[in-house]
């Protein structure tokens, strides 16, 4: 692995990019675990009022705000941690060209964050482990793993395309 002085301007504004926004992606996942259960289902019930009216407006439906409560916070869940896995592989990727630990190493620091987010609702007031939303987080982190590879694959095709 370099290290980060030897890393060319591009890369080091690429890792620091991705570095930062995986830190704000994290920091957002733990400040909402360590809400209590009524913040917490204040902040999803205005979410759900929202996307609920959108979803109305948009394809002509009445459903209501209780109706999309569940699948909303279940979207959530892997959405932070699809975005938290794309930005991880992001930082990783900038700093080393080593593909055979790439997609261990996202994966273990992805699976810890929703391990730790997890334990944090231990300790706030009315919220619990769930099992459920660990495995929602892992699968939502694999997905952006795959989505940032998958993007990583699809930019080379083009330019080795383009050089030759």
């Amino acid at each position: 692995m370099k290290r980060f002085k030897d890393l060319s301007i591009k890369r080091k504004v690429s890792f620091i990019i991705f570095s930062t926004l995986s830190s704000l992606i994290l920091l957002f996942i733990f400040y909402n675990s360590m809400k209590n259960a009524d913040a917490s289902s204040a902040d999803s019930n205005s979410l759900s009022v929202y996307v609920s009216r959108w979803i109305n407006f948009l394809f002509k439906t009445s459903l209501t705000p209780e109706q999309i409560a569940d699948p909303l916070r279940t979207f959530a869940h892997f959405s932070e941690f699809a975005a938290l896995a794309f930005c991880i592989s992001g930082a990783y990727r900038s700093f080393t060209d080593k593909t055979k630990s790439f997609f261990i190493n996202v994966f273990v620091f992805t699976a810890v964050s929703a391990l730790t987010d997890e334990t944090i609702q231990i300790f706030s007031e009315g919220r619990a482990f769930q099992i459920f939303d660990l495995f929602i987080d892992t699968i939502g982190g694999i997905t952006g793993l795959a989505f940032f590879k998958l993007l990583t694959v699809i930019f080379y095709k083009f330019k080795n395309a383009k050089n030759g």
